[in-house]
C-alpha cells in the first residue's frame, strides 16, 4: 500500500493544527516493513522516545537518517512573540517544535566513492524520503505528520551492518569487556567472532584503532615519556651523511632507550661550520631526478654500511653449513622452475647448503639442474611430514611457497609442515602459492614474528581484505603494508611493486632503485631465496648476546632482509637487462648476484 500524505495548514487555529489526508491505491492492508516502529499520527512524549523508534525502525528497514531541518521550542516562542501572540509552555523534552528528519542519502550529487558502501558519505542521492513531526501544543506531544519511506537507492543488510555508526560499541559494559580482552592479549579475531554472537559486527580494523587508542591514552599518563615520544626519530638528511639515531620508547617502564647512534658523518662539523638547507630526496625515482642537480649523489657505500654488519665475513674458521641451511618447500610436476630459482639464488647469495622438498614427479628435473641441490621427494608422500620434521633440526630458515601448485593435499601436507617448523621456532619466507595456504589458514603464522610474506600486488589484495576486511586504501600504500602486518601480529611483509615496501607494524621502509623493465617469470623466487638467506644473518646478528645494544641493526631483521633482498634483486634485473634487453630472463639475473652484491654490499 502507497500511502501519499498532503498536510494542509488551516489558519483558523491558534496551534496550527495540520489536517492529514491519505489517499489509498487499494483497500488492502499490506504490511510494510518498519510499521511498527514508526507510523503517521503516532505521538512521543519526548524527543528522546521518538529517537529510540527511529533507531528501531531504522535497524528493520537498514535505512540510516539524520535530522534536516529543525525548530526548537525557544525559536518558535520568538516567533510567536514577534506576531505578538501568546507563548506556548511544552514540555522541555521535546525539545523542538517542529523537526524533519531524513535519508542521509538527500542533498545535492556529489563524486562517486568506491569501496564497500559505496553510497556513504561520497555520494548524495537527492533521496525523498523524510520524516516529519510537530508538536501538538493541546497535547503537548511530539506528532508524526509525514513519513514518506520511498528510497531512490538499494537498503540492504551488508550495507547497513558496514556503517561506523553500527559497529560502533555504545555500551559502556561492552567496551570495558573489551579492552579489558584487549588488554590480556586476547587475539583480535577472537573478540571479533565474540562480539558478532552478541549482534556487534565490528571489523579488525575497529579493534586495532581502539587498541592503538588505548595506548596512547596510556602514554599520555605518563608526562616524560610524552616529552620523549615527540623525538622517537632524529637523522640527518644531508645527501651522503650516514649519522643518525634511533630512538625507541619503552612503553612499560617509561623511559627511552637509545638503540643507535651513528655519528660518523661525510662532512665537516664544528662550529665554525654552516649548512645550507636543502630539500629532502625522498626514495623515489621522481624526486630523485629532479633534486639530482642540486644535491650532491649519495655515497656509493651508503647501503654497504648499513648492512655489512649482518653479513657474516668469510674465514677459514667457519665449516660447512655455518654461512646458512635453507630449505624450499615447492615444486611439483607443473612448476619445477621456481624451486630451483629460489634454492640456487639461496647457494649463490651465501648460502652452504640449500634443500628442496618437492613431489616426486619434480625431483628428477629440479636434481639435474644442478648437482649443488639436496632434493628431497617426500611432498606426495604419506609420511611426507615425518620425513621433513627429521630434516628440521639442520635447517636454518624455510621458503614456502615457490612451485608448490595448489592441490588440496600437498597443501595439507605444507600446512602441518609450516606447524612443525614454528614449534622449532625455524624462520619462515612465504611466496607464491605459500601465500594462499596463509590466506586459507591465517592462523599457521599468526603471532609468529619471524616470519616474511612476499606478496605481489593481487597477492597483498586478498591477504589485506582477508584479515583487514576490506579493500586496501588507494591513498596511502604504506600504511595499507603496516597494518596488515599488524593485524597478524607484527610478523613482517614484503609488497613487492613498482615500489617494494617493507613493514613489520612498527617500522616502514621503501625500495624504489632501479632495476628493469623486464618482467620475466621468476624474479620473486629469487627474491624469496635470497631473503632466506638475509634473514638467517639478521636473526643471528640480533639474537647474538655478545652484540651491544649500539651495534644491533638500525631495521628489524625482518624489514633489514626483505630491504636487502629487494635491493640485490632489483640489481640484478638491472644488470642483466643491460647485457640481455629484452631477451633477459630469471637465468641471467642469477649470474649476476655475485656483481649486483659486491656492488651494492
Amino acid at each position: 500500500m502507497e500511502v501519499v500524505v498532503e498536510a494542509v495548514e488551516t489558519e483558523t487555529s491558534a496551534a496550527d493544527v495540520v489536517q492529514l489526508h491519505v489517499k489509498k491505491e487499494t483497500p488492502e492492508v499490506v504490511a510494510v516493513a518498519g510499521s511498527e516502529f514508526l507510523r503517521v499520527g503516532q505521538e512521543f512524549g519526548s524527543f528522546a522516545e521518538f529517537e529510540t523508534c527511529l533507531k528501531k525502525y531504522s535497524n528493520a528497514t537498514y535505512s540510516t537518517w539524520t535530522k534536516h531541518n529543525t525548530k526548537t521550542i525557544e525559536a518558535q516562542n520568538r516567533t510567536q512573540m514577534r506576531k505578538k501572540q501568546h507563548a506556548w509552555h511544552l514540555d522541555e523534552a521535546l525539545v523542538y517544535y517542529a523537526v524533519e528528519v531524513r535519508c542521509k542519502h538527500g542533498g545535492g550529487v556529489r563524486r562517486k566513492g568506491g569501496g564497500v558502501r559505496p553510497n556513504q558519505g561520497t555520494l548524495k542521492l537527492d533521496c525523498p524520503a523524510r520524516i516529519y513531526l510537530r508538536a501538538d501544543t493541546s497535547k503537548n506531544k511530539l506528532v508524526l505528520k509525514i513519513l514518506e519511506d520511498q528510497h531512490n537507492h538499494d537498503l540492504d543488510r551488508e550495507t547497513f551492518l558496514h556503517l561506523p555508526e553500527q559497529r560502533r560499541l555504545t555500551s559502556s559494559d561492552k567496551l570495558d569487556l573489551v579492552k579489558s580482552m584487549l588488554h590480556s592479549g586476547v587475539k583480535v579475531q577472537k573478540i571479533r567472532e565474540y562480539l558478532h554472537k552478541e549482534g556487534h559486527y565490528v571489523k579488525n580494523k575497529d579493534l586495532y584503532n581502539l587498541r592503538q587508542k588505548m595506548q596512547k591514552e596510556r602514554d599520555e599518563g605518563n608526562p616524560a615519556l610524552n616529552e620523549v615520544l615527540a623525538v622517537e626519530n632524529v637523522e640527518s638528511h644531508r645527501a651522503g651523511c650516514e649519522s643518525n639515531m634511533l630512538l625507541r620508547a619503552d612503553r612499560d617502564k617509561g623511559v627511552l632507550e637509545v638503540m643507535r647512534l651513528v655519528s660518523e658523518h661525510n662532512h665537516p662539523t664544528g662550529p665554525d661550520v654552516s649548512y645550507r638547507k636543502t630539500k629532502r630526496i625522498r626514495n623515489n625515482p621522481t624526486t630523485r631526478k629532479q633534486a639530482a642537480e642540486s644535491l650532491p649523489s649519495p655515497r656509493k657505500d651508503n647501503t654497504a654500511n648499513m648492512v655489512k654488519a649482518i653479513i657474516p665475513p668469510l674465514t677459514s674458521e667457519l665449516h660447512k653449513g655455518e654461512a646458512g641451511r635453507i630449505g624450499i618447500i615447492g615444486g611439483c610436476q607443473e612448476y619445477t622452475g621456481a624451486p630451483y630459482f629460489a634454492a640456487i639464488s639461496a647457494l649463490k647469495v651465501g648460502a652452504d647448503l640449500s634443500h628442496v622438498f618437492c613431489t616426486s614427479g619434480a625431483a628428477p628435473v629440479i636434481k639435474s639442474y644442478s648437482p649443488e641441490l639436496i632434493v628431497h621427494p617426500i611432498l606426495d608422500q604419506p609420511d611426507a611430514v615425518r620425513e621433513f620434521e627429521k630434516w628440521l633440526p639442520r635447517l636454518h630458515t624455510l621458503v614456502v611457497g615457490p612451485g608448490l601448485g595448489r592441490d588440496p593435499a600437498i597443501m595439507s601436507t605444507v600446512s602441518s609442515m609450516i606447524t612443525s617448523s614454528k614449534a622449532r621456532g625455524i624462520p619462515l619466507v612465504v611466496d607464491a602459492d605459500g601465500l594462499f595456504v596463509i590466506t586459507e589458514s591465517p592462523d599457521l603464522v599468526m603471532n609468529y614474528p619471524t616470519t616474511l610474506l612476499t606478496p605481489n600486488a593481487v597477492e597483498f589484495q586478498r591477504l589485506f581484505e582477508k584479515m583487514v576486511g576490506e579493500r586496501p586504501s588507494q591513498v596511502d600504500e604504506s600504511q595499507n603494508v603496516k597494518l596488515l602486518a599488524q593485524c597478524f601480529g607484527n610478523l613482517t611483509v614484503l609488497r613487492k611493486g613498482m615500489e617494494d615496501i617493507v613493514s613489520d607494524g612498527f617500522t616502514v621502509i621503501m625500495c624504489s632503485t632501479d632495476g628493469s623493465p623486464r618482467r620475466c617469470g621468476g624474479q620473486g623466487d629469487l627474491l624469496s631465496g635470497s631473503a632466506a638467506v638475509f634473514y638467517n644473518w639478521a636473526l643471528l646478528k640480533h639474537n647474538r648476546k655478545s652484540d651491544t645494544e649500539s651495534s644491533q641493526p638500525l631495521l628489524g631483521p625482518g624489514v633489514l632482509a626483505g630491504y636487502m633482498a629487494c635491493r640485490l634483486t632489483r640489481e640484478c634485473s638491472r644488470l642483466a637487462f643491460l647485457d640481455q634487453g629484452r631477451s633477459m630472463t630469471t637465468s641471467d639475473m642469477i649470474t649476476k648476484i655475485h656483481l649486483a652484491f659486491e656492488t651494492l654490499f
